[in-house]
């Protein structure tokens, strides 16, 4: 037993000797069957917020109007609920009232079978209203009672169905598969911040490409990424993506991915050709020698920020996610630029996960280019074994600029800086002196 799971026993067995019920609750259970360490672990007890204020002092009472408290042990805090049942839902994520009842009725208003079960940790004992060890042991998904009733309860749990599906290798209980397809449309009522967190928790797990394709069959892609969904059926020239459409391409792209690529990367590279299907050409409409999508990934960028921005996510992760997909393209052709160009795109600090885009983007292809990308790797190796003093952001300041060519300041400062850099990462200058006799060399032929 882990440090966290004692401290998480100790809080029910003081609850228990107090002489009330307490259980470990919900997702710890399932992930202790399916013999993972549980990382949450939720307690739910028929104590009321006020006697567990009493036993446990160190508390927050974060929604004590619900029953939910949570209370300190060791380094950690522990949510610590009473055994509830819900009001009417209004607005598809709140019951409007709750009051307190017994271990079996809390059960019921819980979400799926699998996280509707109970843990005595004292006798080492599963307590199962539900069914949920037997649909573990079957590989299945199911809402727990009416699966209408518990989408109408919380339309967020539409998402969480594809999530746990995908995550735990699940399938989908027919009733519950019919009702997320039937109610796909009610996800928009969901908040974009609450919408945001669970397509991530999504896109982190290594399931992720099976996920994306729930999203699509459920009809839930069409309504929280539509974007995305447009790709599917957009041809793609058969010589360079001969496994298929554009949406096949980034489902094997993500695949691609390391089961702990950074979620910046997976983002990127779901949202990647999301500008195909703008800019898509064919030789029978638009008089090409082939299929293509000029400009597209610059489109893509433009998607990709209106995506990202409607999702509410920070700023810094927008511009990071755009740049990455306005320039994903730009790394293939990396081998055939100029040194300068070549070394400013490598020094990037942005560069190492741009290289993760792209290697899924290549390798999601069919036949894969494996070559071209070794060899852009060897070419970053190659750079970051530079010695650090070769590496600087820039070789002359502006100041510096002014000062000894005795010029005001003026567009013509960044054009000057850009000419000493480029000279720089090209090793033609490797000191300021240098660099500036340069300068003002082209100065002079200019006066």
């Amino acid at each position: 037993m882990t440090q966290y799971q004692s401290q998480a026993t100790e809080i029910v067995k003081t609850l228990q000797d107090k002489g009330y019920t307490a259980y470990f609750a919900g997702g710890a259970v399932r992930d202790m069957l399916l013999g993972h360490e549980p990382d949450d672990i939720d307690i739910a007890t028929s104590a009321e917020p006020p006697e567990i204020e009493k036993i446990f002092p160190k508390n927050i009472p974060t929604g004590k109007q619900f029953g939910v408290l949570r209370v300190k042990a060791g380094k950690h805090f522990f949510e610590v609920a009473t055994f509830r049942v819900e009001g009417p839902y209004l607005d598809g994520r709140r019951p409007s009232s709750v009051s307190f009842t017994s271990a079996g009725e809390d059960a019921k208003r819980r979400d799926f079978t699998i996280n509707g079960m109970f843990y005595d940790p004292p006798k080492k004992q599963v307590i199962d209203y539900v069914g949920g060890q037997e649909d573990l042991k079957k590989r299945v998904l199911r809402f727990i009672s009416d699966p209408v009733e518990r989408i109408r309860e919380d339309h967020l749990r539409l998402i969480r169905a594809i999530r746990f599906k995908n995550r735990f290798s699940l399938s989908y209980d027919p009733p519950t598969w019919e009702a997320v397809r039937q109610h796909a449309a009610h996800i928009t009522r969901i908040s974009p911040e609450r919408t945001r967190d669970e397509l991530n928790k999504i896109l982190l797990h290594p399931s992720r490409s099976h996920a994306l394709q729930d999203l699509l069959d459920s009809g839930l892609l069409q309504h929280v990424l539509p974007e995305v969904a447009t790709t599917v059926g957009v041809i793609q020239p058969p010589e360079f993506h001969a496994e298929g459409d554009v949406f096949t391409h980034i489902k094997r792209a993500l695949n691609i991915l390391p089961g702990d690529a950074p979620l910046i990367v997976v983002w990127t590279t779901l949202l990647h050709d999301v500008g195909k299907p703008e800019t898509l050409q064919t030789p029978e409409k638009d008089s090409v020698d082939r299929i293509r999508f000029n400009h597209h990934a610059e489109v893509g960028a433009e998607l990709a920020e209106k995506i990202l921005i409607r999702l509410r996510f920070p700023r810094r992760f927008v511009q990071e996610v755009v740049w990455m997909t306005k320039n994903h393209m730009r790394v293939w052709h990396l081998p055939q630029m100029r040194l300068a160009k070549q070394r400013a795109l490598l020094m990037d600090p942005r560069f190492p996960h741009l290289l993760a885009v792209y290697k899924a983007d290549s390798l999601g292809k069919r036949p894969g280019n494996w070559e071209n990308y070794e060899k852009i790797r060897v070419m970053y190796e190659a750079e970051k074994a530079r010695p650090k003093h070769e590496k600087k952001s820039e070789i002359l300041s502006g100041h510096d600029i002014m000062k000894a060519l005795k010029i005001e300041p003026g567009p013509q400062i960044a054009e000057l800086k850009q000419i000493a850099h480029e000279a720089y990462l090209e090793g033609r200058v490797k000191t300021k002196k240098e660099a500036l006799d340069i300068l003002k060399k082209i100065a002079s032929r200019k006066a």
